[in-house]
């Protein structure tokens, strides 16, 4: 037997002490909407399961952080929330598919520094010598990979071996004792930040 919605009424109840910081409140507004939002979004393809999950868990953050945002005479508070996650599901979707499709991009996303094995910079240029690119073009790739910070490599790293966890890169940016909410917000950050330095390295190569 499928698991029934939270009532509006008891929803809009919560709703009207999220404004006077009522932590307990916060909570019970989470539990009710998580699992009624991951039903919702339970058959989306768009994306990983892992970034509908924590596009869901932003959404939910930011509402309980705004809640005056939310006008309950608009709409009910599940049907206001699915709209915000429905949108931004397609936008990251839309972003993928945007992105650049090129032959080097699973090679950069591998690239990592681990002790004993080369610098990214000299997996680069073992990857990319081959291919007898242009040397000011090589040079250029290789003046972006010398600027990723420690945390990048890191990201990289885990990238490669398939990590998903969003707690493990919180942990690299040393914000792993935030609550979980804040974390995925900035983890997701951290990785669209490091997408955008990934896209400027491959448009440079495919120039």
């Amino acid at each position: 037997m499928a698991a029934a919605d939270p009532n509006q009424e008891d929803l809009l109840a919560l709703h009207e002490v999220l404004a006077d910081g009522d932590s307990v409140a916060r909570i019970r507004m989470t539990e009710l909407l998580l699992p009624a939002l991951r039903r919702r979004f339970a058959n989306r393809r768009e994306l990983e399961r892992d970034d509908i999950e924590e596009i869901i868990g932003c959404c939910i953050a930011e509402y309980l952080a705004a809640p005056s945002r939310y006008d309950p005479a608009r709409a009910p508070l599940l049907a206001y929330l699915y709209r915000d996650v429905d949108g931004d599901i397609r936008n990251e979707a839309a972003k993928l598919k945007r992105r650049p499709e090129l032959p080097l991009e699973s090679e950069l996303l591998e690239l990592a520094h681990a002790p004993g094995n080369p610098t990214v910079e000299e997996e680069v240029v073992e990857r990319l010598d081959p291919l007898d690119l242009p040397r000011p073009v090589l040079q250029s790739a290789l003046a972006q990979v010398a600027d990723l910070s420690q945390e990048d490599r890191e990201f990289l790293r885990l990238r490669a071996n398939g990590v998903r966890s969003t707690h493990v890169y919180a942990e690299v940016l040393g914000i792993a004792h935030l609550p979980p909410e804040q974390q995925r917000r900035e983890v997701k950050r951290a990785k669209d930040r490091l997408d955008k330095r990934l896209g400027s390295i491959r448009g440079r190569l495919s120039q």
